[in-house]
């Protein structure tokens, strides 16, 4: 990752990526809801595909990649003739669970907030230290040092009413990709793991990057991170 320009901040002009973050507490825009959008033009739902393979007449299946390793899904049980493969990648999964190694980890997007907010800031020299490894440094000193989670950060969460919209959205969209094996059964199943994605995990709050980079210890920290590299 590259660092951005932020008009009036420190960082380097790299053209790198900005991130959105899921619903920005300055203006209220919630980016998930409006990704969710039938008509939207970001990029491409789920449910859109599905509604577009659908309109050409061919077959869609759908399949909860939360429930089932969906690589050796498609291994084991659409591709004819893979007999070892699938064998090698149902030891590779028990590796997995036995703590080896994580195929796809969710990585939480808290540490490079603070690291482009702390570099926009004049915290992190931006000119020595890379954009990726302000954000392993930082994941570093929550993590192992403090033996902290990115949920103990100071978090910015919606409101109640902006929760519900959410919501809202997020059952249209999955009516539209299940259609007639829809139901109040599946519906309220699925509000049930909305809210505690919302409310235990807190899957929809966004670090509070500029409370955290004006805390006396993250000060103290970015300095002798910047004095490291120099």
């Amino acid at each position: 990752k590259r660092w951005y320009d932020q008009s009036g901040g420190h960082c380097p002009s790299q053209g790198g990526r900005v991130i959105p973050r899921p619903f920005d507490a300055t203006t209220s825009q919630i980016t998930i809801a409006r990704l969710l959008k039938p008509n939207q033009n970001l990029y491409p739902t789920p449910a859109q595909v599905y509604e577009l393979v659908q309109s050409y007449g061919f077959t869609a299946i759908l399949m909860n990649m939360m429930e089932k390793d969906f690589i050796r899904h498609i291994i084991c049980e659409k591709i004819p003739h893979t007999v070892h493969t699938c064998e090698t990648s149902f030891w590779n999964q028990t590796a997995t669970l036995s703590g080896y190694h994580h195929r796809n980890p969710s990585l939480s997007l808290h540490y490079d907030f603070i690291a482009v907010e702390a570099c926009h800031q004049g915290l992190i020299n931006g000119t020595i230290l890379s954009r990726d490894k302000s954000q392993r440094a930082i994941q570093h000193q929550q993590t192992q040092v403090l033996g902290l989670t990115p949920n103990d950060f100071p978090l910015l969460c919606p409101d109640n009413q902006t929760m519900h919209t959410i919501l809202n959205a997020s059952l249209d969209h999955q009516r539209r990709l299940e259609g007639k094996d829809w139901d109040t059964t599946r519906a309220s199943c699925h509000e049930d793991a909305f809210w505690i994605a919302a409310r235990d995990k807190r899957q929809f709050c966004t670090v509070d990057s500029k409370r955290v980079v004006g805390e006396d210890h993250w000060i103290q920290f970015f300095s002798a991170l910047n004095n490291d590299k120099q």
